[in-house]
């Protein structure tokens, strides 16, 4: 497996580089074939000789600026010592055709202030063809590196889901057992249902939101057997089949009220035309009124938040916030 990896990087890498050379040449032949063809030139061996000797300093002075003068100078932001540099290649290469052309067997011979003006020419549009390529590579890379952070950060705030709500619910099922062995056998049972399903959904990125709300369905089965006395009303309203959301998104939230409140829970799942709406409510516990705040509800609605702001950024608003003797949560998803 390891070989094969080594060698598709190594296949890769040599396909980059053939590609590379391939648009290099193919970037010279055009204007070999310009020079000859526009303006119309008799084609002789002297004249291909004159123009191959002239055409090596001209990739000469390209390159080195190309491999040389751009990654130690101009990426380094030593602009100044770019430039000049830059300017003494090109006065340079300028004497170097210079002094060529002054060879017997090459016919082509030009004043020293076009040579400049070639020189600047190709530096130029050459010089700038690489920075607009190497700032798409730049971009492309941070892009991959930003999705790449995003997928692992949703992926770990995922993972946390799984221990928080099993870490409380063998609490619950402890302290049912010290009182009715036979509730907690059911909370057991319906326990392992809700793990099988919660297995499944967390290898997905999105699920549909009618498994999400059986989910829920299942847990607020589960809490009905602790908290005997206790009225919950569950409201799903639209069709939810084809609405897709990250999994375990809503469950910390239901999680939360079952901890934090007491007797009386109510939860909505309401899926518009145009907006996506979850609300939950639930009496506080006496000693809780005064101190359950947003920021202060554990780990679940801290976990949703940071979900949300990656997965929908600004197009939905979220409250978590006690109104008299009741806590509520208010998630709404703009769908336009």
């Amino acid at each position: 497996m390891l070989m094969n990896t080594r060698q598709q990087t190594t296949n890769a890498f040599t396909g980059e580089r053939i590609r590379r050379f391939l648009i290099h040449a193919a970037f010279w032949l055009f204007f070999t074939v310009l020079f000859f063809v526009s303006p119309p030139k008799p084609f002789t061996f002297s004249l291909l000789i004159s123009w191959l000797s002239i055409l090596t300093v001209v990739m000469l002075v390209v390159y080195l600026n190309f491999y040389l003068l751009i990654p130690n100078l101009y990426f380094q932001k030593k602009y100044l010592f770019y430039f000049v540099s830059l300017a003494l290649l090109i006065v340079g290469g300028a004497f170097l055709i210079k002094a060529i052309s002054l060879l017997d067997f090459v016919i082509l011979r030009m004043p020293f202030t076009d040579n400049l003006k070639n020189l600047f020419f190709f530096v130029v549009m050459s010089g700038a063809f690489k920075l607009y390529r190497d700032h798409g590579r730049k971009k492309r890379m941070l892009d991959t590196l930003e999705k790449h952070n995003l997928q692992m950060e949703l992926s770990f705030l995922k993972s946390q889901v799984n221990p928080h709500f099993l870490f409380n619910t063998l609490n619950n099922i402890y302290a049912a057992n010290l009182e009715n062995s036979d509730t907690a056998n059911d909370m057991l049972l319906k326990l392992a249902d809700i793990l099988r399903f919660q297995l499944e959904a967390a290898k997905k990125d999105f699920v549909a939101l009618e498994e999400e709300a059986t989910l829920i369905e299942h847990y607020i089965g589960l809490e009905k057997l602790r908290t005997l006395n206790s009225h919950v009303e569950f409201i799903k309203e639209g069709d939810f089949k084809n609405f897709m959301m990250p999994p375990l998104l809503l469950l910390p939230l239901v999680e939360n009220a079952f901890k934090y409140g007491k007797n009386r829970f109510r939860f909505r799942i309401a899926l518009l035309e145009d907006m996506f709406v979850f609300e939950a409510e639930n009496k506080m516990q006496s000693a809780k009124k005064n101190s359950i705040h947003p920021k202060k509800t554990g780990i679940g609605i801290e976990n949703v938040k940071k979900r949300l702001d990656l997965v929908f950024r600004d197009n939905y608003s979220f409250d978590a916030s006690p109104v008299g003797d009741s806590f509520k949560v208010s998630l709404k998803i703009d769908l336009t």
